[in-house]
């Protein structure tokens, strides 16, 4: 099994998961760790409230709740790499 659907299914618990759907869930998951998370940073960042935010951010581009609307939200949001990367590994330490 690849890592993006591995750490979907450890995280299929996580508040928003449900929302997004088991596909767009581990495509979320993909796209966290193209962008240079660690399993562990992708988890825990999964399981925070940017996956909230990111859905409605989605919703409100009218691209749904997707990992689209989750690329959208991180180019905006945290548009550099070190910005993205540094959210993961703090929500990582302190989850």
């Amino acid at each position: 099994m690849e890592d993006a659907a591995i750490i979907a299914l450890n995280t299929a618990d996580a508040y928003s998961a449900d929302r997004y759907g088991k596909r767009e869930w581990e495509a979320c998951a993909q796209e966290l760790l193209s962008r240079g998370c660690t399993q562990a940073e992708t988890e825990a960042f999964l399981r925070s409230k940017h996956m909230r935010w990111a859905g409605d951010y989605g919703e409100d581009l009218e691209v749904g709740v997707t990992a689209e609307g989750l690329r959208r939200y991180l180019d905006r949001q945290m548009p550099t790499r070190a910005q993205l990367l540094a959210e993961a590994r703090n929500l990582a330490e302190t989850s």
